[in-house]
This record gives structure tokens, sequence and C-alpha cells, in this order.
């Protein structure tokens, strides 16, 4: 066992490196090492969502509420379409959070390509923020939105009868 003056020599000595020590300057200019880039903005119309269905044996709790995805329109520089049907089955927790909305589309392009989106992602009633996996056909003409991946800005509106989503493409900077 040490003597009591010993831990605190150690400890005082401890401290006084602590106090003495130069910080490493941080960058002030970090860049970051992804870009991301505006692909489209989605407006989605919803038809009346199920009765909920409550999420027994989790510590958090809550219900699974199915929302049918009537239709909508995709416009942007890098995709413009329909979104002919869909569902959306967000699972709202006690704790007031939306967790792992699982979403799902099928569309067209204008100019005929078929495509299907399957979003995940966390937030709130008022919003969340999704990942997209995009199957798209069009060949090498949506090459570019395969190189990376589509993060999105959901938002209901406040009936909820429809959402606004904005897509952007994150792609790695470091390669």
């Amino acid at each position: 066992m040490r003597p009591p003056f010993l831990s605190a020599t150690l400890l005082l000595s401890s401290l006084s490196l602590l106090v003495h020590a130069t910080p490493t300057p941080r960058d002030t200019n970090p860049s970051l090492p992804f870009n991301t880039t505006y692909l489209f903005t989605a407006t989605l119309n919803l038809g009346p969502p199920s009765n909920p269905i409550t999420i027994q044996d989790t510590p958090s709790a809550g219900v699974i509420i199915a929302e049918p995805i009537l239709n909508g329109t995709v416009t942007g520089p890098a995709l413009n379409g329909t979104i002919t049907a869909g569902f959306a089955f967000p699972s709202l927790l006690k704790n007031g959070t939306i967790q792992a909305p699982l979403i799902e589309m099928y569309g067209v392009t204008n100019d005929g390509a078929e495509l299907y989106i399957r979003e995940t992602g966390i937030g709130t009633p008022k919003g969340q923020i999704t990942r997209i996996e995009l199957t798209i056909g069009g060949g090498e003409k949506y090459a570019a939105l395969r190189d990376g991946f589509i993060l999105t800005a959901v938002n209901p509106s406040a009936d909820r009868k429809t959402v606004m989503a904005k897509g952007y493409l994150v792609q790695n900077t470091m390669s």
C-alpha cells in the first residue's frame, strides 16, 4: 500500500502535466472526406394510415403504422419521374422518435427507366433522415447515382397527407 502522501504527490504531478500540456492546434479549415450533391425533390401523396400495431417485447415499445404512398413526383437535376405506388412502415416509439422507418416505392423516370426505392432512417414524426437504396434501369445515364449513397431529408406535412423529401448524393472524396 502506498503512503497517502505518495498518492497525493502522484496526483499533483499528473495534474501539473495536464495544466502545462500544450494543446494540439485544431484544423481551422477541415476538409470532409466526402461531398454532397443535390439530386432531387420528391413530393409524395399519402393515403390513410393503418390502425397502430403495438410493438411488444422491446424496452422502448411503441407502435408500427402502415402508410400507403398513393403517388408522387420526383424533380431535380439528376432524376425526374413519377412514383406510382409504395408503403411506409414507421415504428413510432414511446420516446417520440421514429426508428428505422422502412419505406418502399416504385416508379418510372421521365425517360422510361423503372425504379425501386428502399429507404431506412431515423427521426421524429416531424422529419426524418433516411438513406435510399436505389435500383434503377436506364444504363449509364444513371450510373452516377450508383457512385455513393443517397441521403434524404424527409418532411411530412402537418396533416400527414403529403411528404416532401430532398435527396443528396454523398460521395467519397478520398479515393
